[in-house]
């Protein structure tokens, strides 16, 4: 059980549980942990699953069912107060996504590297027309959007957004030739 195991690890602060078919998430009591890796693991987070992690500074949800309920697993990010890290790669995470992400976004201030690699985000009008509208809001120093076609007609205005995020120092993975 890994919710006895992480509660007796007190200064545990590394925990990777990436690839052990978990369909929910357990419940952690770590005070200590700030790196947690969920990768390719088939959650369900409609059941309304909390990360309860207060300290958790690192979050990586590589292809864990992310898209299937983005409402619910962004709801469950709210308790979590310092986050700087959030993968988000390989979610499918579609067009009822787009306005909760940057909903998301825009609250969690504290976020400094995004990835959401392989989403198909460029092919939402939705998406597109939101970041541009609020990404001068946004903290984000790295940002990583491959496999997203976000060339010219996705309607993004690379230059306006980068230009609008006073913060962001990095992007990868512009496919810009589409």
């Amino acid at each position: 059980d890994v919710s006895w195991m992480v509660s007796r690890g007190g200064r545990l602060q590394h925990l990777d549980l990436g690839y052990n078919q978990l369909p929910g998430v357990p419940v952690l009591t770590a005070p200590a942990l700030t790196h947690l890796s969920l990768q390719c693991n088939p959650v369900d987070w409609s059941t309304g699953a909390h990360l309860k992690i207060h300290g958790l500074r690192s979050l990586n949800v590589r292809r864990a069912n992310v898209g299937t309920s983005p409402a619910s697993f962004f709801a469950a990010l709210d308790s979590i107060a310092h986050l700087q890290a959030l993968n988000l790669s390989w979610n499918h995470l579609g067009s009822a996504a787009a306005p909760v992400l940057v909903q998301f976004l825009t609250r969690a201030q504290s976020l400094l590297d995004l990835d959401l690699r392989d989403n198909h985000l460029g092919e939402l009008d939705a998406f597109c027309g939101q970041l541009r509208t609020h990404c001068k809001e946004l903290g984000l120093e790295r940002l990583s959007v491959g496999n997203n076609r976000l060339g010219p007609r996705s309607g993004l205005n690379l230059g306006e957004v980068l230009g609008r995020c006073k913060a962001l120092r990095e992007v990868s993975g512009l496919n810009l030739g589409e």
